[in-house]
This record gives structure tokens, sequence and C-alpha cells, in this order.
């Protein structure tokens, strides 16, 4: 992800033991959904905190920002190494569609032709 120019990414940090999460998790299918469909160059991803491995994961890319809860969503944009934190404690479809949508677009992650992408993700 650190390295991936081309892309933002959007990562919920979750605990499957957490009702929220589970909610969530419904809300996350219907935005994949939509991105997958809408074609920005947005790729989708999530850190399951109940796995002590994946401390190291936060530890490396929420820039020391304590998780004070779960689900907890971020973006990373032009610079991965600065994340951005969606403004809600309950994240749900429509809000996070259109937060992901206005950075994609302002900032020239929009809709892609893969005709004419040439990335090395595209076979």
């Amino acid at each position: 992800m650190t390295t991936d120019v081309e892309n933002v990414w959007v990562i919920a940090y979750i605990d499957p033991r957490c009702r929220d999460c589970l909610e969530l998790s419904v809300e996350w299918e219907k935005l994949t959904m939509v991105e997958e469909r809408e074609r920005r160059k947005v790729k989708m991803g999530y850190v399951d905190l109940s796995v002590a491995e994946n401390w190291k994961i936060v530890q490396d890319h929420t820039r020391g920002k304590k998780l004070s809860h779960t689900p907890a969503v971020t973006m990373y944009g032009q610079d991965k190494k600065t994340p951005h934190w969606y403004p809600s404690d309950h994240p749900e479809y429509k809000g996070m569609h259109t937060w992901v949508e206005n950075y994609a677009d302002v900032f020239g992650y929009g809709y892609w032709d893969p005709d004419h992408y040439s990335g090395a993700s595209v076979i």
C-alpha cells in the first residue's frame, strides 16, 4: 500500500468481536461494489485487530494515533504516510462513498479506462 502511487487505499481497522464492526461489514460490501463499478483508482482492505501481529501494521500506518474504538476507517491518498481518518465512529456506506469519491475525484484518482491503463496489476 505505501508504495502504490496509482491508487487511493481505504482501510478499515476492525475487531470481529465488535458489534459495530459487524454492521460495518455490510456497509463495506456495499462500498466495495460501488467503487468497483465506478472504476475509481481505489483499493480497499481491512486490518483485523484481534490478531496480535496486526498491531505492528497499526503502529506503522496510523501516524501514532491511538485507536480508541473500532471500527475506524482511514484513507491513504497522495501521501501514504499521512492517513485521513473518517470523521464518524459509525461509518456507513453513503458517507464513506461521498468521502472517498470527493477525494479521488479532486486528487486525480477518479474514473479510469482499463483499456488505457498500463499499471502492474492489469494483465
